[in-house]
């Protein structure tokens, strides 16, 4: 449970066995939360340079190269609105080869008045 106002790290592991080039990882926002950041560009994250876009409802980040091992990326939250909410799981595939993706479980979010 989390009080209203809370500033949450959300942090996406992803495991590559091989090299890729030209991902897409989509992470739905869960209702009742809002990112800090407001505007959308090219970050620098873990020794992998990408583009964080920051949409209504979701966070995309497009990977122009990923190497193989375990990558981290991260964007930050705020709970807003108090309530019980689901967190959709979150998807990677490759833009130009859609048979490589993968797909994370869902979970669920509970948002407390302060």
């Amino acid at each position: 449970m989390l009080p209203s106002g809370t500033e949450v790290e959300v942090e996406l592991r992803v495991t590559a066995n091989n090299d890729y080039e030209y991902l897409m990882l989509e992470d739905p926002k869960p209702a009742g939360m809002e990112p800090l950041e407001r505007k959308s560009g090219y970050v620098y994250q873990n020794g992998v340079g990408l583009y964080r876009e920051l949409r209504d409802n979701r966070t995309v980040f497009f990977l122009s190269q990923m190497p193989q091992g375990t990558q981290v990326l991260t964007y930050r939250l705020r709970a807003e609105i108090p309530g019980e909410f689901a967190a959709l799981p979150h998807r990677i595939e490759a833009m130009y080869a859609p048979r490589i993706q993968a797909i994370s479980e869902s979970a669920r979010l509970k948002i407390s008045d302060q």
